[in-house]
């Protein structure tokens, strides 16, 4: 596995945009008098670099990471993309200075796995701030909550990470 990033959850995007919401919560509480409101909280991980901050790095362990079944299936017969994608992996030429979908060895699906899952977790967390803090402030009654996300991502389906244009169950 990488090097273990040296940011401190507390200095994470995610944990300020939690650290963010529940301010504006706690002034929206004393300010507006019971007005309705509307807040967007949105955290942009999981997603590429994978590098959770602190102890969400070590929270799951590559080795304990199941693979999905057609992780093992053979790139040939796949779509091309697929295929293209693992005879690039095979040559030592696959591009991952994007976004893309690019395939993955065994050993790097288990640790981009194990840190996307850690990523996870700290999302987990700062949603349960954001709860806390309308319980604490007595809003959670009369307040809706929708968790929605954009896309997911392949997580070693087919051997992939990343995202792209193939919509498989992990997408």
């Amino acid at each position: 596995q990488a090097r273990r990033p040296r940011v401190p959850p507390e200095l994470y995007p995610s944990s300020y945009i939690a650290e963010r919401t529940c301010a504006w919560l706690e002034r929206h509480a004393t300010e507006a008098g019971g007005r309705p409101f509307f807040l967007q909280c949105s955290f942009p991980d999981p997603h590429h670099p994978f590098t959770p901050p602190g102890r969400y790095w070590d929270l799951y362990r590559p080795e304990q990471i199941a693979l999905p079944a057609s992780f093992y299936q053979p790139a040939i017969g796949q779509v091309p993309l697929i295929a293209e994608a693992h005879e690039a992996l095979a040559r030592g030429t696959a591009k991952r200075d994007w976004v893309g979908e690019y395939a993955v060895t065994e050993r790097e699906a288990r640790e981009i796995t194990a840190l996307t899952y850690g990523m996870i977790g700290l999302i987990d967390d700062c949603v349960g701030q954001v709860m806390q803090t309308l319980r604490r402030l007595g809003m959670q009654g009369d307040t809706v909550v929708m968790f929605t996300s954009d896309h997911g991502d392949w997580m070693a389906d087919h051997g992939m990470m990343q995202k792209g244009p193939l919509h498989y169950r992990g997408l």
